[in-house]
């Protein structure tokens, strides 16, 4: 296991710099540029602009000048001391005139996480729980009825869920707000609101939930009928107890492989629920920025998306290792 984590963790930045160098040329690729949708900008002050932030010059220059303003390296003074430049540092936003980048996913990332560990919560519950019954309860009433249901929430987009959501439950019933995030308008206090997360959280988890329904029936099909599950009837051990103890390990096996790449993509928030709720993320910061042009706010989520998405793969991979034991990493 140590020499596969060396590997894999070789393998990370290699991973990422292909991924920052194929969104950071598509990007200067695009149609139009941060300044172009101002309002009668005059050409000597949008050249001007352009020089601040380094877009005259050619994009291999601009890539190398990112590059390095992400590389912590050693800085020597005219004395001849160190000092060691932290990097990572990912630029001003060219939209949010105030704040740098770093600043704005600092701000709206945990609005992103919270939102996204609510629905991660709530699609493990929802498909959990119906993929075990499901999968116990082969072809009765309940295994039907749960993987229809499923089916609806795979086919059914997460555009057309999230406003009838809004639709029932806020502006027919008047249960729950509908938008926003604080009542106070704070940080801290929308992050202490949960009022404000249960639609949005519920309109993010339905449809993982359908898929992890979906593979948990099927993973506990496949281990209902091993001989060692036969051999715990056999022994008159409690249905809870072999579900739970025994079944259900094997069981998470598909389940654990489809959590890598989803627990990043709810973590990051989703662009579309985001957008519908008016949810302060950083999803949404990640449409807007794309619609602006905005190089370096688009640069530094698709970098954070790319970190958590490699970290959650590798994590997955260590407890897919650790909940069937016949595998073996070399």
């Amino acid at each position: 296991m140590g020499r596969y984590l060396f590997r894999r963790l070789l393998q990370v930045p290699i991973v990422l710099l292909i991924l920052v160098t194929i969104s950071f040329f598509l990007m200067r690729a695009a149609p139009g540029g941060p300044f172009d949708m101002d309002k009668q900008v005059d050409a000597d002050i949008k050249r001007r602009m352009e020089e601040k932030y380094h877009l005259d010059k050619h994009p291999v220059v601009q890539y190398g000048m990112f590059l390095r303003d992400l590389a912590p390296i050693h800085v020597f003074d005219r004395e001849g001391n160190v000092s060691i430049r932290p990097g990572f540092d990912l630029g001003p936003s060219f939209k949010n005139k105030s704040l740098s980048v770093n600043e704005v996913i600092w701000l709206k990332a945990p609005v992103s996480a919270l939102l996204g560990i609510a629905a991660l919560l709530i699609s493990l519950v929802l498909g959990l729980g119906a993929g075990v019954v499901a999968g116990v309860r082969q072809n009765s009433v309940f295994d039907y009825g749960s993987m229809a249901v499923a089916m609806v929430g795979l086919a059914v987009p997460t555009f057309v869920v999230g406003p009838l959501l809004a639709l029932v439950f806020g502006l027919w019933w008047k249960l729950l707000p509908v938008a926003g995030y604080a009542a106070d308008g704070g940080f801290f206090g929308g992050l202490m609101a949960p009022q404000y997360l249960i639609l949005p959280a519920f309109a993010l988890a339905l449809p993982f939930a359908a898929r992890i329904a979906r593979l948990t029936r099927a993973g506990m099909l496949e281990v209902i009928n091993q001989d060692y599950i036969r051999t715990a009837w056999a022994k008159g051990l409690r249905e809870h107890v072999i579900v739970v103890r025994h079944a259900l390990r094997g069981a998470m096996l598909p389940v654990v492989s489809f959590l890598g790449p989803a627990v990043a993509q709810i973590l990051t928030g989703s662009l579309v629920v985001e957008q519908i709720f008016a949810i302060p993320g950083i999803g949404r910061e990640f449409v807007t920025s794309a619609m602006n042009r905005d190089y370096t706010m688009v640069m530094g989520t698709v970098i954070l998306f790319g970190v958590l998405l490699v970290a959650f793969n590798l994590i997955v991979d260590v407890v897919y290792g650790l909940l069937d034991p016949r595998i073996r990493y070399t």
